[in-house]
């Protein structure tokens, strides 16, 4: 249900009966599953992200230094061990960034962040890279207006990047914002 393409390889992500796993193509060839035996660093690869709670996945966001998922509980990093180190069969890590989780409107990346409506749709956050703690971290950027968000839902947004920066999100009262 959740599709995206990362380092070559096509990524089919929380699918029924499974909202916590994801599985990768092999390299360059977006249809092909196969796996190999001995396994060889090309295969493709399944995964599951692994927590107390069930997190459902609900976006994929590529990155250098790694595959961002977003789920209804939390954001992971998912990369081969190091940061930007390729993910394969035998080196891949899923790590919890932060545990404010996202809903199914689709993410915005604006240039070094990931704007992101929280999993009960009424607040916005975003999402960037934490040189001090080395992790993806971020806050509510909504937090001043949330007289705008309480009660009510985000249900599309989009981003107009030039000349003002805006993302413009529809309520679902028919109320259009604008950040």
């Amino acid at each position: 249900t959740v599709p995206s393409l990362f380092q070559q390889r096509l990524v089919l992500a929380a699918p029924p009966g499974a909202p916590q796993s994801f599985y990768l193509s092999r390299p360059g060839a977006y249809f092909n599953f196969d796996i190999s035996n001995p396994i060889r660093p090309d295969d493709a690869i399944s995964g599951t992200l692994v927590s107390t709670v069930l997190n459902t996945i609900k976006s994929i966001i590529s990155s250098t230094a790694g595959m961002l998922v977003l789920t209804d509980k939390a954001s992971w990093l998912v990369n081969g061990g190091a940061s930007g180190a390729a993910i394969t069969p035998s080196a891949i890590v899923a790590n919890a960034q932060s545990y404010s989780g996202a809903n199914d409107v689709p993410p915005i990346v604006a240039n070094y962040d990931i704007l992101y409506v929280q999993s009960k749709g009424g607040g916005v956050r975003d999402l960037a890279f934490n040189i001090y703690y080395s992790v993806f971290t971020g806050t509510d950027i909504s937090i001043l207006s949330s007289h705008l968000f309480f009660g009510y839902e985000i249900l599309e947004w989009c981003w107009a990047e030039h000349p003002f920066y805006n993302a413009w999100a529809v309520r679902d009262d028919g109320i259009m914002l604008t950040l």
